[in-house]
């Protein structure tokens, strides 16, 4: 039961979120989020919120691969992708978590 709570209440958080433009791009859900918001989950060491994190970061990676026309794919495992939202996070508080994975896109892709 407490599972189902909990589902549901991070489903409607990801419902809910906020959505933000940046360079003509949208996003929605939780890469919406600043940068300050991602430190907090960090710091509680929420699972859920992390996982919400890495899930919208690995969908927008998926969907650069998908849609890049040179081919430059890009594959990183969920701790690097915490790893990398930490450091980018904690150094631009105020930046949107989509910021931190554009850049994480740029570093990254081949």
């Amino acid at each position: 039961m407490a599972r189902r709570v909990a589902a549901g209440i991070l489903l409607a958080g990801l419902v809910c979120a906020p959505t933000a433009q940046a360079d003509g791009a949208t996003a929605s859900g939780v890469g919406a989020r600043r940068c300050s918001a991602f430190g907090a989950a960090l710091e509680r060491d929420s699972a859920a919120a992390l996982d919400a994190y890495v899930s919208w970061s690995q969908g927008f990676i998926a969907g650069f691969n998908w849609s890049n026309v040179r081919q430059r794919n890009v594959s990183i495992d969920a701790a690097a992708i915490i790893n990398w939202l930490g450091q980018y996070c904690a150094a631009r508080p105020t930046a949107r978590v989509f910021d931190a994975v554009q850049e994480l896109i740029r570093r990254n892709a081949r």
